[in-house]
């Protein structure tokens, strides 16, 4: 038993799995069959992971022989982006590319070159920046960072205060 919980989540559910595999006759703890029967438990048998029901679907399509792509497309997010916020982060010289965001609005080419500023932080923690007046909307719906004190090119965006593990985990 580990001395410390796991955070709530993927990782609980992933030590719980292994107690109960490693609990029961696992005979060799690094075979394939544990392995596999591991991420059986992980990743088929999770409901949680398949909130949108995109296993059965697939499954489901292909006994029929017709796989609707499009509709899983539309189901899938690999990454649930609504409890975040996007921000853009002054960091090397792309002041001028900020500038320029704010004068004359998102266009495609200026968009991919902020593309490799943009920061996605907790919701939470994004209001907390903006009522401290360290991100602020430059155009609507895109926020960026006022100040150069926010990022830090070795360790990223800088918030006080309190950050849970599991807010850090996408």
């Amino acid at each position: 038993m580990p001395p410390k919980l796991a955070p709530p989540g993927l990782l609980r559910q992933a030590v719980q799995i292994s107690i109960s595999l490693l609990s029961g006759n696992a005979s060799d703890v690094l075979g394939r069959d544990l392995a596999k029967q591991f991420f059986e438990h992980l990743y088929v048998r999770a409901p949680s992971l398949d909130k949108h029901g995109i296993h059965e679907l697939l499954t489901q399509d292909a006994r029929d022989g017709q796989i609707q792509f499009r509709t899983v497309a539309e189901k899938f997010k690999l990454i649930d982006d609504s409890a975040y916020q996007t921000i853009l982060v002054r960091y090397g010289n792309n002041d001028a590319l900020l500038g320029k965001l704010e004068k004359a609005g998102p266009e495609r080419w200026l968009m991919r070159k902020l593309q490799r500023y943009s920061v996605n932080i907790p919701k939470r923690l994004f209001a907390q920046l903006e009522k401290n007046g360290d991100v602020r909307e430059i155009w609507q719906g895109i926020y960026a960072q006022v100040g150069h004190t926010l990022y830090d090119k070795s360790l990223g965006v800088l918030i006080d205060g309190n950050i849970a593990p599991d807010e850090l985990v996408v």
